[in-house]
């Protein structure tokens, strides 16, 4: 991976794996004499910052059911089939990740620990 494309791929989508490829560029082409000494320090400066604030990440458990139309958000317990979660990163329209039409609440949990233990600084929200 090219410099630009590491540095690329961690400001789109700042993670762990990200940072790391992104200093490993940042490295090689600094100590090759292919970047000057200001691309390397903001390089570790972005990086820095990075890892001290880490991204932001919600993840949002919705309750569903199924219409004619496809599916739709429910207020209540009573009319609830499924869940559906998205893992969104603050700044990004689309999800990072998503688990669709759990209909099993042992699943659910199952899922909500690998999530919780995947992203541990991330908020969480129900809707409703």
């Amino acid at each position: 991976m090219t410099f630009k494309e590491a540095q690329q791929a961690f400001e789109n989508a700042p993670y762990n794996q990200t940072a790391g490829a992104y200093l490993a560029a940042a490295m090689q082409y600094e100590a090759d004499g292919m970047i000057g000494d200001d691309t390397w320090l903001n390089a570790l400066a972005e990086i820095r910052d990075y890892l001290l604030k880490g991204p932001t990440i919600t993840i949002t458990v919705f309750s569903m059911k199924s219409t004619d139309e496809g599916s739709t958000i429910v207020e209540s317990r009573d009319e609830h089939e499924f869940w559906d979660i998205a893992v969104k990163q603050d700044g990004k329209d689309d999800p990072i990740e998503e688990v669709d039409d759990i209909t099993d609440e042992e699943v659910l949990q199952k899922e909500l620990n690998r999530l919780h233990q995947k992203y541990p600084n991330a908020s969480w929200e129900n809707v409703p």
